[in-house]
This record gives C-alpha cells, sequence and structure tokens, in this order.
C-alpha cells in the first residue's frame, strides 16, 4: 500500500504510525479498519515504544529483570494490530513488562473476570484468566479459570485468545 495520511486525531498525527499501519495491512480496506480505533491502537502502540525504551536493558528496574527484547516488542505489536479488529466492545488490552523479558497483554472486565497473555519473541504465549465464579460439585463457590500456551502465528488472531475473550466478554467472535 503507498501513500501517507494526512489528518489529526488527538495531537496524534497519522503519518507517525502511517508505516506501521501498512505493515500490518494488506490493503486499504484492512487499514479502514483500524481508523475505527485509531486512538486506542496509537495508545497502545507508544506505550509498547515506551516499554521498549525503558525495559531495554538487563536490570532495569534494579531487580535484575531480563531486558524486553525488540522481537518481544514486534511480537507485542502483531498482536495489537490483530486485537484492533476485534469487536468494539472488547477494549485492546493493558500492556505490562515483565521480569523474564515477555510483555503481559491483559484484558479486564470486572472482578474476578480477565484475560491475561504473556508473549515471547519467539511469538511463544501464555494465558490465564479467570471466567467469574462457579459452582463446584458440592455447590462450592470456586473461581472458573483457564490457562494454556500456544504460539502466535501469520494468521489471525489464535482461537485460544478468540474463545477466551469470547467467554469473558459473551461475545461470539467470528
Amino acid at each position: 500500500m503507498s501513500g501517507t495520511f494526512a489528518f489529526k486525531i488527538s495531537d496524534v498525527e497519522a503519518k507517525e504510525v502511517a508505516p506501521i499501519v501498512e505493515e500490518h495491512s494488506q490493503g486499504a480496506e484492512e487499514v479502514s479498519e483500524y481508523f475505527e480505533r485509531f486512538e486506542e491502537l496509537v495508545s497502545s502502540l507508544k506505550e509498547l515504544e515506551e516499554i521498549q525504551k525503558e525495559c531495554s536493558q538487563r536490570n532495569w528496574e534494579g531487580m535484575d529483570e531480563l531486558p524486553i527484547t525488540k522481537n518481544t516488542v514486534g511480537k507485542a505489536r502483531e498482536l495489537l494490530f490483530k486485537a484492533a479488529k476485534l469487536p468494539h466492545d472488547i477494549q485492546l488490552p493493558s500492556l505490562t513488562p515483565t521480569s523474564s523479558g515477555w510483555i503481559e497483554m491483559e484484558w479486564y472486565k470486572k472482578k474476578g473476570y480477565r484475560l491475561a497473555i504473556r508473549l515471547n519473541g519467539q511469538g511463544v504465549f501464555i494465558y490465564s484468566g479467570l471466567m467469574g465464579i462457579g459452582k463446584d460439585s458440592s455447590g462450592n463457590d470456586v473461581e472458573k479459570d483457564t490457562r494454556g500456551r500456544s504460539i502466535l502465528t501469520d494468521e489471525a488472531l489464535p482461537d485460544e485468545i478468540k474463545d477466551n475473550l469470547s467467554r469473558l466478554f459473551n461475545i461470539l467472535i467470528a
């Protein structure tokens, strides 16, 4: 795709992120999908840049943390673009660097309802989530949880993430 974007949204010029959007798009139709969530996406991309800047060296917080690599930030960016295509009822995840050199992406609904994904530079992700309170066979309250491990592919958002977000937000995600 060629061309530049020439409008402003919330004091952020679209042309600043045009190369990133174009890198993750297959055509004009797909780029327009991102504009619907442009402010949210730009905010998350800027947050990723800050994480990379502040956490790229070992011991970034003085507790012997592993560095957040460019590959890890790249995989997180890839996942953000895939998440930007989710229904608008689902906000983009919050982003947190971890001491193990991974980036955690978390979707939060309310107390007892969340999905967290930890992602590394090879695209491996570990997910865990709380999906509310259920009852065990004795009628006692228990947390309904989910957990697993998979790998990010070049395809759409992985089924493990889609299925759990669908459960979390009670929304069908195609």
